[in-house]
């Protein structure tokens, strides 16, 4: 293994959801949708943590992924108090990340600060970890980070990814759940059987499209991640603990 790949959002990138898909038991299946962490089981939780998006994207580059503790949030307040909790002396150094991967949630949910001011802030925080040799890349949820006259643009067309769906590209992924046929959500799957029939979230195959998406956006930027490494005296010199 080598340096690893790290994800911050909302309850997207936090899998919210996949466990039910898991076979496993207690299930916290409901008519539609709610969420009590309380009924997420560690085997729950394992579960969607390998097949998030982000842990399908570092498994293509053969390392190991970490995700944002906590379910939902927004772009600025848990972006910070996530990002803190993992870069400090008793968590993850910069130098043990090759990839930062960042999705951006609904503006609404903090009304401090303007959709310029958010798109700012990130910018800021990705720019300094990007001094530090990691890679960052960005997705978007909703429609308004990413419309045509966005600051969006300027600051992050060289992160953002495109998402494919159907053979189409999109900007953001809530114009692909917000279509009536569209097969990438957990109501597609539940719905028809009385439940989760308004959960939005992504299902195992929403996941594989974000996962896709980036790699094909990380292999065009010609990304790599060391994963093969010759044992000898320099790379024990190298990196044993000084």
């Amino acid at each position: 293994m080598s340096k690893g790949v790290v994800g911050i959002g909302d309850s997207f990138t936090w899998g919210e959801g996949l466990y039910f898909y898991s076979g496993l038991e207690e299930l916290p299946l409901k008519e539609t949708h709610e969420f009590d962490p309380i009924e997420v089981k560690l085997s729950h939780m394992l579960y969607k943590n390998k097949n998030s998006y982000v842990n399908r994207v570092a498994e293509y580059y053969n390392t190991w992924s970490l995700l944002g503790e906590g379910n939902g949030g927004d772009n600025i307040f848990s972006f910070k108090q996530r990002l803190n909790g993992m870069f400090n002396d008793n968590a993850l150094r910069k130098s043990d990340v090759s990839l930062f991967i960042f999705q951006f949630t609904q503006v609404f949910r903090n009304r401090n600060y303007s959709i310029p001011e958010q798109i700012e802030y990130i910018d800021y925080h990705l720019s300094e970890l990007e001094k530090s040799g990691i890679k960052c890349v960005s997705i978007c949820w909703t429609y308004d980070i990413t419309t045509s006259d966005s600051i969006y643009w300027d600051l992050f067309k060289h992160r953002h990814v495109d998402i494919e769906y159907n053979g189409e590209i999109y900007t953001n992924f809530e114009d692909i759940i917000k279509q009536d046929d569209a097969d990438v959500s957990i109501m597609h799957d539940f719905g028809p059987l009385n439940f989760q029939k308004n959960d939005s979230h992504l299902n195992l195959k929403g996941q594989k499209m974000l996962a896709d998406s980036i790699i094909k956006k990380l292999e065009k930027d010609n990304f790599k991640i060391e994963t093969d490494f010759k044992i000898d005296l320099d790379y024990i010199n190298n990196h044993k603990m000084k």
